[in-house]
């Protein structure tokens, strides 16, 4: 199985998927993820639904993709209120 929850690096482009059910730690590579999905789906493309590795719930795929843009829109907010304008260093 190529499910990697703990080992996740910064190379993927969307960042790590996370299951959005409470207590569930699971943080998985999409395309490990998708693969774990489609065991049980021959024949599809992508994904549909699958059942978390982690805690076993069901998940629609379409809702943890939402949610990792989600995630990714939110970090990126946060840091541009982070970083200081130009003109805050002007002296007035």
């Amino acid at each position: 199985m190529g499910l990697t929850s703990s080992e996740l690096s910064g190379n993927d482009e969307e960042g790590p998927l996370c299951c959005p059910h409470p207590g569930c730690r699971l943080r998985a590579h999409v395309i490990c993820l998708a693969e774990e999905f489609l065991e049980k789906e021959p024949g599809q493309l992508l994904p549909l639904e699958g059942q978390c590795p982690g805690c076993k719930n069901s998940l629609l795929w379409g809702d943890l993709i939402w949610l990792c843009q989600m995630g990714t829109e939110e970090e990126e907010e946060n840091l541009e209120l982070e970083e200081e304008h130009w003109t805050d260093m002007l002296e007035t």
